[in-house]
């Protein structure tokens, strides 16, 4: 018994974070893959996503933050389209109208690019620095 109470001690005060384990073991969970760096606080990618991936011409996507001079960061979604989806500007400025109605104005894109294919592992995990590296400069 003491040894549970212990760790609940542990966890509910911080002892135990993921801030804490090596970047080695986490790679692709990062600070600057979990949240965009805005001038508001709580953009969180994940949010911005299940909005997008809820729109019927929306077949996979990925919310990320990418450098902008005034905010520091902004968001930017990158969208696979459905097979019967047209990308261009028109589905672009739906898609960002989409999230307006849903969530907060400072958490949807500002921009949206359109691919082919999301970069993912076998396992089906998005490689959110592979994207993050083509808007980044080294």
């Amino acid at each position: 018994m003491a040894i549970l109470v212990t760790f609940v001690a542990a966890v509910v005060f911080g002892f135990f974070s993921f801030q804490r384990l090596p970047v080695t073991l986490m790679p692709e969970l990062t600070y600057p893959t979990l949240t965009v760096r805005t001038e508001y606080p709580g953009a969180a990618p994940q949010e911005v996503e299940n909005e997008l991936a809820l729109h019927p011409q929306v077949a996979d996507v990925a919310v990320i933050g990418v450098p902008n001079a005034d905010l520091g960061e902004e968001v930017k979604a990158v969208v696979l389209p459905a097979r019967d989806a047209v990308p261009g500007d028109e589905l672009a400025a739906a898609l960002i109208a989409h999230c307006r109605d849903r969530l907060a104005h400072f958490k949807c894109p500002v921009s949206v690019d359109f691919v082919d294919e999301l970069p993912r592992l076998p396992s089906g995990k998005l490689l959110k620095r592979q994207l993050r590296s083509r808007y980044w400069p080294d």
